[in-house]
């Protein structure tokens, strides 16, 4: 679909603004341009990584529209959230363009069962999403916030701490499979002494292990020992370095803290809520509460806790939920909403689940779970901002 328009000069006191969009991928980049001195989007290719050759295409227009008018000129790019992360945002930002970059799921897409898909398809989508977005559409597109580099380095730790505890289920599972196969069920791996139970197992009919079993075992071990050594070593590290931090704030005036002594108080300040863990409030703090959200209804969005109903005349589905959104902050608000139930069982909340579900299971009791944690998702952004205490909740402070 062309959006092209006729070249036109700004009415003095208004800005020029040059729309572009980058489809970023490993080979090229395809940047299009769309500037108001001309009827035609351009389009560039542009060697990936090289972000000096994008701006100086850009700088090229901003200049050349620049001549031919006397209004300030704003050039506004966008590009989707993948891979590349936000390195080109804040390259782009520190040159004077203004940068936007899109959620990939938020764009129309065409609904047909076949549909064409290139760069250039996928460039000038991005590219009308942007100029409506900019022309007041919240419907074209939503856009992702940027989280400063302290915020997304502070991310790591959380991340980096969930891929390990995968990789050791993952070794665990294989270990178990494996020694299933020959009928044992007694040997246990997270022990320290897991060594001395290999060489003493035996199969279920007496024999001695077949030496590549052994082998496989011994080599599973090792590096699910290693995870679990490398996992305990960086939470000791990251729980230093939140205390060193936390006691530097105490003696700071608010506006003097740094954003790791922000983090680790407002870490600290969740954790005073019983039954809320280091884990649960490192993730809402690295993974929600970096940005600002403007009601309920965008917070629980952002994290996708929101349900979808499917509704149109006669019909009246319930669809779940909303999965899009972050997925690591659901699973944690899953996690804190069975820890509540638990440690906060005379909060006002807790009374609510119970009033709902009442000895009911299965289905209705899944429903009413999602409702706690979404509400209780809103009432931990309170307590985080505003300082306000969850209804009847027990703090350890």
């Amino acid at each position: 679909m062309s959006f092209a328009s006729t070249p036109s000069t700004p009415a003095p006191g208004h800005t020029a603004t040059i729309y572009a969009a980058v489809e970023l991928s490993s080979k090229n980049w395809l940047l299009a341009v769309q500037a108001p001195d001309r009827d035609k989007i351009s389009r560039h290719k542009v060697p990936t990584g090289d972000s000096d050759k994008l701006i100086a295409h850009l700088e090229q227009a901003r200049a050349r529209v620049q001549d031919g008018t006397d209004a300030p000129v704003n050039v506004l790019t966008c590009y989707e959230a993948g891979r590349d992360g936000f390195w080109l945002h804040r390259v782009l930002h520190a040159n004077g363009i203004n940068n936007q970059i899109v959620d990939p799921a938020s764009l129309l897409t065409d609904q047909k069962k076949k549909s064409a898909k290139t760069d250039k398809i996928d460039v000038r989508r991005i590219l009308r999403a942007l100029k409506l977005w900019h022309e007041g559409d919240p419907e074209a597109c939503r856009m992702v916030h940027v989280p400063t580099p302290e915020q997304e380095d502070e991310r790591r730790v959380v991340r980096e701490a969930q891929r390990m505890k995968k990789e050791i289920t993952g070794h665990l599972n294989r270990i178990g499979s494996v020694i299933a196969l020959h009928g044992i069920s007694t040997f246990r791996p997270l022990r320290r002494d897991w060594r001395d139970q290999l060489e003493q197992l035996k199969t279920a009919d007496g024999r001695e292990l077949p030496p590549m079993l052994k082998g496989e075992i011994k080599r599973e071990c090792e590096r699910l020992h290693h995870v679990r050594d490398q996992l305990r070593q960086l939470v000791r590290e990251d729980r230093a370095r939140r205390r060193e931090a936390k006691r530097s704030a105490e003696s700071k005036a608010p506006t003097d803290k740094t954003a790791l002594e922000q983090r680790a108080e407002l870490i600290a300040h969740l954790q005073l809520l019983r039954g809320v863990g280091e884990v649960g409030a490192s993730i809402l703090v690295d993974e929600v509460f970096f940005r600002d959200f403007r009601n309920r209804q965008e917070l629980a969005g952002y994290v996708g806790l929101t349900p979808q109903p499917h509704s149109s005349g006669a019909k009246d589905t319930d669809q779940g939920l909303d999965k899009a959104g972050h997925a690591l902050a659901r699973w944690a608000m899953i996690e804190l909403t069975w820890r509540w139930l638990h440690y906060q069982p005379n909060s006002t909340l807790s009374r609510w689940f119970h009033d709902q579900v009442g000895r009911a299971r299965g289905r209705l009791r899944r429903i009413k779970l999602i409702a706690t944690a979404r509400k209780l998702l809103v009432a931990f952004w309170r307590y985080a901002t505003q300082g306000i205490v969850p209804e009847n909740a027990v703090t350890t402070g």
